[in-house]
């Protein structure tokens, strides 16, 4: 059998058309191409059989997926089995592009958290912080823009021990970038006899890099130390909304660059005041007084004689 085969095998061609010139072909006969890579087979004529030249099959490889690495086109001359299977990769530090991400059963008016959990779009967004040596929270940031028109955002913050304090943020934006930010920042509605805040926010500010058409602003608030705070955006523009992004994804950070700070407003009217005292003073408030001439004294109380040691008298 084996001299059969020997005496049938024409040889090994480059190219498919010398094997068919052969000379004095039999029934049998068998060749090798290298163009085609085949055997090719003599029955009353040449054919290519489509079987691969035995030196030219691959074998398969034994080793095992490679998962999380380079893109390569590879230098292996073995091939991967039909039934490979690729480990599980549960984590991936690079950025991600992709047309969509589908949970499965959300629908068209639900947004995919990090975490896998669904909110709807109406839901307002939230974030809750712990830092018991205090810090500083970025609120959202105002990217670099070239033409008019100002978005508007407005946050709550909340805590276990100051009622509710209102953030109000407007970027001014004109055709040469950002020009600055404009706020409102509320205290909380009652403080401590030395206007101190003892849990909840204390500052607002901005940083920004970059300049004109290139600034892009942050708006930041130093927290005070405290176990839990909450910061809610309970109202946004509906207009401009490219404009305001990367609302509370960061966490508290120790250090922040030299920013311009937005002034707090204390709650003077409910929180300040005493609207019951009659014949005495309060700690912390100016003295009103009126002599029997219909003289008007206003004094500053004792908190504050140490900068202000006259009066004021009408």
């Amino acid at each position: 059998m084996e001299l059969a085969r020997q005496t049938h095998f024409r040889g090994y061609y480059l190219l498919n058309t010398d094997i068919i010139n052969l000379a004095s072909s039999a029934t049998g006969d068998f060749a090798f191409s290298a163009e085609s890579g085949t055997v090719w087979m003599y029955e009353s004529e040449w054919y290519d059989s489509g079987q691969l030249v035995p030196d030219q099959v691959t074998p398969a490889s034994d080793e095992l997926p490679i998962v999380n690495g380079e893109a390569s086109a590879g230098i292996s001359t073995s091939y991967s089995r039909g039934d490979h299977v690729y480990p599980q990769q549960l984590n991936y530090d690079q950025d991600i592009t992709a047309t969509k991400f589908i949970k499965s059963g959300g629908t068209n008016q639900q947004i995919l958290l990090a975490n896998g959990d669904t909110t709807t779009i109406d839901s307002k967004i939230s974030r809750t912080y712990n830092s018991s040596g205090g810090g500083w929270i970025r609120l959202c940031v105002f990217p670099a823009g070239a033409s008019v028109g100002s978005p508007f955002i407005e946050f709550k913050v909340y805590s276990q021990y100051n009622a509710v304090q209102t953030i109000r943020l407007v970027p001014y934006y004109t055709v040469n970038g950002i020009n600055s930010i404009y706020g409102i920042f509320t205290a909380p509605t009652k403080v401590s006899a030395n206007y101190v805040i003892d849990s909840g926010v204390n500052q607002l500010f901005h940083t920004h890099t970059g300049s004109s058409t290139s600034a892009i602003y942050s708006a930041y608030v130093r927290i005070e130390s405290t176990n839990s705070i909450t910061i809610v955006v309970s109202d946004q523009s509906t207009y401009y909304t490219n404009r305001i992004t990367e609302i509370l994804t960061q966490d508290v950070v120790t250090t922040v660059s030299s920013a311009a700070q937005i002034p707090i407003t204390y709650d003077l009217a409910n929180g300040g005041c005493s609207t019951s005292a009659i014949n005495t003073t309060q700690t912390g408030q100016w003295e009103i007084s009126k002599t029997n001439d219909n003289a008007l004294t206003i004094n500053p109380s004792s908190l504050q004689q140490a900068d202000h040691s006259v009066g004021l008298t009408k």
